[in-house]
């Protein structure tokens, strides 16, 4: 069964955008494992969070 917010364009472009982030984090330098592609990966998951929080009110 899909959520409402599914249907949302807006969500299924973000879902597009998380796969790619996680795609390239997946090829950095392994020193940067916990660093940068940490951070990358927790800001797209705030930005998502923000934008649906956004589009619900």
């Amino acid at each position: 069964m899909k959520f409402k917010f599914e249907k949302l364009i807006i969500w299924q472009k973000a879902m597009d955008l998380g796969e790619n982030i996680y795609k390239m984090s997946k090829v950095f330098p392994k020193e940067e494992t916990y660093n940068l592609s940490s951070q990358i990966r927790r800001s797209y998951i705030t930005l998502l969070k923000l934008k649906l929080r956004s589009t619900n009110s």
